[in-house]
């Protein structure tokens, strides 16, 4: 069962609680609102879809005091408790300008596996935004690779099961979620060490070496 806590509509909430906490979901939508202000698209598509992934918009409040219970009226609800945008503008903003259906049936599966000739590189060397460019999230990319390598979950995109191409590369384990760490900055730190790789932790020690040597 979640838990519910009154929190200021307008606060800015806390990044480092846990996920499923009234705190996260208050401060992923003021980074989506402030985003949305600033017309920066990019960084606002990654929290609004935080906020669908994690359903934080079920931990929120409208301006009677009650729980949304859906995403759409989260969406539609006016500023400071919802989003306040109608759902084309948001679709236009987590995929561009067409729907998850409409990108799905009209893009193409990869034909190969691996990293794409020249690296997504173009004749002249400069990177271009081809949807073949390995490690991209732009949607076509993610829904060509989800195509090639996962047509069951692409079939689903094409009926409409999805809200955004990033929802569904999550399902098919192409896209992973940021993986966060609670407690304080030391037991944060500790608890993300022990996730890095060998060559991360040498790498870190190293640095930390270099730190105290200094």
């Amino acid at each position: 069962m979640i838990k519910i806590i009154e929190h200021d509509p307008y606060g800015w909430g806390d990044m480092s609680a846990p996920e499923d906490s009234v705190d996260y979901a208050v401060a992923i939508r003021h980074k989506a609102q402030t985003h949305l202000d600033l017309l920066d698209k990019g960084p606002a598509q990654v929290y609004i879809e935080t906020l669908l992934i994690y359903s934080c918009h079920l931990r929120l409040k409208d301006r009677d005091g009650n729980l949304f219970t859906n995403w759409k009226s989260f969406v539609e609800t006016d500023r400071p408790h919802g989003l306040g945008l109608n759902m084309k503008e948001l679709q236009w903003i987590v995929d561009g300008s067409k729907t998850v259906d409409e990108i799905a049936k009209n893009a193409k599966p990869m034909k190969k596996q691996g990293r794409p000739e020249n690296d997504g590189k173009g004749a002249d060397g400069t990177f271009n935004d081809s949807p073949t460019i390995r490690g991209s999230n732009n949607a076509k990319y993610l829904t060509a690779r989800i195509a090639r390598d996962h047509p069951e979950i692409h079939e689903r995109m094409k009926a409409g099961e999805f809200k955004s191409v990033r929802q569904a590369a999550m399902k098919a384990g192409i896209v992973k979620p940021e993986k966060r760490y609670t407690g304080t900055p030391i037991e944060r730190a500790k608890k993300a060490l022990k996730d890095c790789s060998d060559q991360d932790q040498q790498e870190f020690f190293k640095w930390l070496k270099e730190i105290i040597d200094a």
